[in-house]
């Protein structure tokens, strides 16, 4: 899983969120660099040049790769998978697991009736659901959000003291 046109803040949230994501069903990795033969899933803020020099890259590729657009709250994305940026951890395995089910496992390896409530599922709005099941996953979303937030504080405050 690579991502493209994020916020380095949004970015490390994603490889904290993976690093403690101990019981999720799956298992992802966070590659840092966008490389053909080892992207699965991409998350991408369509708005931003990086994200739409990601997408035409994507597109010139020889095989389908599911993209999930990272949008504002509020915001409506083109992509069948989207998250709102501001619930980023709290929306980010639950689509991701939701993306893998849907788009990278093997259709003859489900059962058809697990094939025909993934089509029937209703599609994510960003902004809405999509929370983290347990009240101790939650937790530790929150604390890592706050964690993030206190990063980005300190070095905004350490930028203005170095400000001449």
């Amino acid at each position: 899983m690579a991502a493209a046109g994020l916020d380095p803040r949004d970015v490390r949230l994603i490889e904290i969120v993976f690093k403690h994501s101990q019981y999720n069903r799956f298992e992802f990795v966070f590659e840092p660099v966008l490389v053909s033969d080892r992207l699965d899933i991409l998350i991408v803020d369509p708005a931003s040049p990086d994200g739409v020099r990601a997408l035409d890259w994507l597109g010139a590729l020889d095989r389908r790769v599911p993209v999930v657009h990272a949008v504002a709250r509020g915001a409506t994305g083109s992509a069948r998978h989207a998250l709102s940026i501001d619930r980023l951890t709290l929306q980010l395995l639950p689509i991701l697991n939701r993306v893998v089910e849907m788009e990278l496992l093997a259709p003859t390896a489900q059962a058809p009736e697990l094939r025909a409530g993934l089509r029937a599922a209703p599609p994510v709005v960003p902004g809405q659901g999509g929370a983290a099941g347990s009240p101790q996953t939650r937790d530790f979303l929150r604390e890592a959000a706050r964690l993030s937030r206190e990063g980005d504080s300190a070095r905004e405050a350490a930028m203005l003291a170095a400000a001449p």
